[in-house]
């Protein structure tokens, strides 16, 4: 959110966990291809690093 007075900041919305990235959606997602498929190709199904899949 950007606001003229405080510049950009982070708001909490209720489909994403504290600390997360992704939403909870997004990481269903993920932990369902990851269990037809390596990590290598979740990836890059998903356009994400390596990294991104596996934290």
């Amino acid at each position: 959110m950007r606001c003229g007075d405080h510049g950009v900041r982070a708001i909490g919305v209720p489909w994403v966990d504290s600390g997360s990235r992704f939403t909870a959606l997004f990481e269903e997602l993920l932990i369902r291809r990851l269990g037809e498929t390596s990590i290598l190709a979740v990836a890059r199904l998903l356009d994400l690093s390596w990294d991104q899949v596996t934290a």
